[in-house]
């Protein structure tokens, strides 16, 4: 079963045993392993010799087509301001992106998981972070090791959801915090699944509604959302992949390669994404005041989020453990905004001379 017209009919209404909302090829005996094999390749994954980052490692100068990650991880370092931490561990960390900024910023001994091992080799490579590779539901810890344990969109690309929450508070001491997709109904998840190709292996096989993600984590947990659905288009509005034509076509031939079986017009999708985003010149406005105008965009959606969480595109949970009550209480880091847009960036060229010269 692997066309968008199977697929299709996979999509069933929430029913009353969450259990039974898992799409099924995340239950195959293979989707973990698979999962693990598609995102090693990911993250070797090179055009034209640079490295084509999964998150915004190269800085908001270049590699738009991440704004997105922006907001996300606004969102989480705000969050970060209001409670106390001294240990950090994030699983499903990708090339360890936000885990460096955790470092750098708070000062924290942090700790990277991820199940490509690529990832974690990317992590140190970028930004000389510590890490392992391992599966979320078998995580190399013991319990209650670190202050604050972090999964940011991952939830929704694992087997077993619920497995893994579990997991993440087992080693956590005092916080969980999550962000995944957000449905708002089982319209939303309806919709979502008719158009989900279950040969790519890195969809989000979950999507979850608010329900089923209380369901799941510990109680006492606070949902404050990320990303308000107003600000959609301003999203857009900073996103241009003007200079990056070749490396996004050449994405799309490797997704093509990397998962056999794709439907013919998940590729044409992609395609005429990636031309769509190339086309799009980057706004005259931009080279002036871009990282000061995405700022205030920034600012905009946290105080939106904060203020109707229910109509956010992700969720952004804090879920206390073993006891501990939630205590937030703003501590603003000096320089935030301006690490986050101007200083937190890799050289790409001077990290390929360094891959070339490794090899």
């Amino acid at each position: 079963m692997n066309t968008l017209q199977d697929n299709a009919r996979l999509a069933q209404p929430l029913s009353a045993d969450l259990s039974a909302n898992l799409h099924p090829v995340s239950q195959e005996p293979s989707f973990t392993t698979k999962n693990r094999e598609w995102f090693t390749q990911r993250y070797e994954f090179t055009s034209r010799g640079v490295y084509f980052p999964h998150q915004p490692a190269y800085g908001f100068s270049r590699w738009e087509e991440h704004i997105q990650d922006y907001f996300r991880t606004y969102h989480i370092l705000r969050l970060l301001e209001e409670i106390e931490f001294k240990s950090f561990l994030d699983v499903g960390c990708a090339e360890g992106y936000l885990v460096n900024i955790v470092q750098k910023l708070f000062k924290a001994d942090t700790f990277a998981i991820d199940i490509a091992p690529s990832g974690i080799k990317r992590a140190n490579e970028l930004y000389g972070v510590s890490g392992a590779a391992a599966d979320a539901v078998r995580l190399p810890f013991a319990d209650k090791s670190f202050d604050v344990v972090l999964s940011s969109e991952t939830l929704e690309h694992v087997a077993n959801p619920k497995a893994v929450i579990d997991e993440l508070v087992r080693v956590a001491r005092h916080y969980v915090i999550l962000s995944t997709p957000a449905a708002r109904n089982d319209a939303e998840l309806d919709e979502h699944f008719k158009h989900l190709d279950p040969a790519v292996i890195f969809s989000h096989f979950h999507f979850f509604t608010e329900r089923q993600m209380r369901a799941w984590l510990p109680e006492g947990t606070q949902f404050l959302g990320a990303g308000h659905r107003s600000m959609e288009r301003v999203f857009h509005w900073f996103s241009s992949g003007h200079d990056q034509g070749a490396a996004l076509q050449d994405l799309v031939k490797f997704l093509e390669k990397s998962c056999p079986g794709i439907d013919a017009g998940t590729i044409q999708a992609h395609g005429r994404n990636a031309d769509a985003v190339v086309s799009q010149a980057p706004p005259w406005w931009k080279g002036l005041l871009g990282p000061c105008a995405l700022a205030c965009a920034l600012l905009l959606d946290h105080a939106l989020s904060r203020r109707s969480p229910e109509e956010t595109l992700a969720f952004l949970t804090l879920s206390p453990c073993h006891g501990t009550q939630i205590v937030r209480r703003r501590r603003p880091l000096p320089g935030l905004l301006r690490f986050l847009l101007r200083e937190n960036q890799v050289d790409p060229l001077r990290l390929a001379a360094a891959s070339r010269s490794v090899d």
